[in-house]
C-alpha cells in the first residue's frame, strides 16, 4: 500500500536533546524571549485553559515524586533503635516517613 501524502502538513524539524541545548539563539528566538520578558502576568492570556475537575493541592503527595535519597549516619538512643526495628521491618524507611510528616508539618 502506498504511503499517504502528508504535503499539506508542514514539515517538523525535530531536534535532539543535545541539538537544542547546544544550537545558539536564533535572532527570532531572542526577539520572542525579549517580548515574553516584557510581559506582566495580567497580559498572559488564560481563557483557552480548561477549568480543574478537581481542587488544587488535592493530589497525593509522593505518588509520582521520587525524591533523590541520601546516605547519612544518625546517632539514634539505643531504646529508641530497638523500639524501632521492633515496630517495623522497614525501620530506616519509616524513620524518613516520621520526618517527612514533621518537614511537611513545618511548612504549613
Amino acid at each position: 500500500m502506498a504511503r499517504k501524502s502528508l504535503e499539506s502538513f508542514p514539515r517538523v524539524v525535530r531536534y535532539s536533546a543535545k541539538e537544542l541545548s547546544m544550537r545558539p539563539l536564533s535572532e527570532n528566538d531572542k526577539r520572542l524571549l525579549r517580548r515574553l520578558a516584557k510581559m506582566t502576568d495580567e497580559d498572559v492570556d488564560l481563557s483557552d485553559i480548561p477549568p480543574l475537575d478537581y481542587p488544587m493541592g488535592s493530589g497525593e503527595v509522593g505518588k509520582f515524586y521520587r525524591p533523590i535519597k541520601k546516605q547519612i549516619s544518625i546517632r539514634v538512643d539505643a531504646d529508641v533503635l530497638s523500639w524501632l526495628r521492633g515496630k517495623h521491618s522497614k525501620y530506616q524507611t519509616y524513620i524518613n516517613e516520621v520526618l517527612r510528616r514533621e518537614m511537611m508539618a513545618g511548612l504549613k
